[in-house]
């Protein structure tokens, strides 16, 4: 059998927005370094993301003089915090989280791009978020803005053997992970308990239940009006608690560095998805 190695890293320092690839990543206890560590919310303090709002992910990220930045078109803005601001509470769906708001003149030009009056929110070190236990989370298992969990892989093969049930065919891109490994055999990964990524130890707490999101193109930006690769996934990749999986989650269980070409090897392997339907 081929080796399993990491073909693709990156992170989303604004949650919603465009990904910036890596050649290494940094891992932390609450996941890639940086990753998702800003996020938008309105007025009600509730989270925008690109499921209502698909201009979002025109936004792009990059990183200079230690200091990331957005820019759109011609525009350009660093992501600063009000040093002055305080935590304040806010809401991540139905999860109360805590950030830090961005300095205004950041706020005023998100609220111009979107065209709603928002703000942007930093989650600082003494902010923590834990993972729930019904997300496989165990004590001082924590994340920033991400859903549900730290870290999201997936297997190009998978995307390849979605490819072959589709008549246009989507990317990896679609699914927004941290990670994507090269495995041969399509959905393996729904079988790994733990794994090890170069020298860095991994959990696979669950499934990843996929939503509106991965019908938004990448590329366009809008939502596919025959909402695939969703359709086509309820098909043949319901879970036992009855959402649409791809891809796992994964809590680090050791620190270190990730690397394009690192290894993967399965330390130990327990279904957890364990009620697939017919592939």
């Amino acid at each position: 059998m081929l080796s399993t190695t990491v073909s693709q890293l990156q992170i989303f320092p604004l949650k919603s927005a465009a990904p910036l690839n890596l050649q290494e990543a940094v891992v932390e206890q609450r996941g890639l370094q940086a990753d998702r560590r800003w996020a938008i919310f309105d007025s009600s303090m509730q989270v925008i993301t690109a499921r209502d709002h698909p201009k979002l992910l025109k936004l792009i990220t990059s990183f200079d003089k230690g200091c990331y930045h957005l820019s759109y078109e011609d525009q350009h803005m660093a992501l600063e915090t009000d040093e002055t601001s305080t935590s304040e509470e806010l809401m991540l769906f139905m999860y109360p989280v805590c950030g830090l708001s961005a300095l205004e003149r950041i706020n005023e030009w998100l609220s111009k791009f979107l065209r709603i009056p928002c703000k942007l929110y930093f989650m600082s070190e003494q902010q923590r978020r834990p993972v729930l236990s019904k997300h496989g989370g165990q004590p001082n298992d924590y994340l920033n803005f991400a859903d549900q969990a730290p870290i999201l892989l997936v297997s190009s093969s998978s995307v390849d053997d979605l490819n072959l049930r589709l008549d246009k065919a989507v990317s990896q891109a679609n699914f927004r992970p941290n990670i994507v490994v090269n495995h041969p055999v399509p959905y393996a990964e729904d079988h790994w308990k733990m794994i090890k990524i170069g020298s860095v130890l991994f959990e696979v707490i669950q499934a990843c239940e996929r939503c509106v999101f991965v019908t938004i193109d990448p590329h366009t930006h809008k939502k596919n009006p025959q909402q695939e690769p969703l359709r086509t996934l309820t098909q043949y990749r319901k879970g036992n608690k009855g959402g649409v999986n791809f891809g796992v989650h994964l809590v680090p269980r050791s620190l270190g560095k990730l690397h394009i070409g690192d290894p993967l090897e399965i330390i130990d392997q327990t279904s957890i998805v364990t009620e697939q339907t017919e592939k």
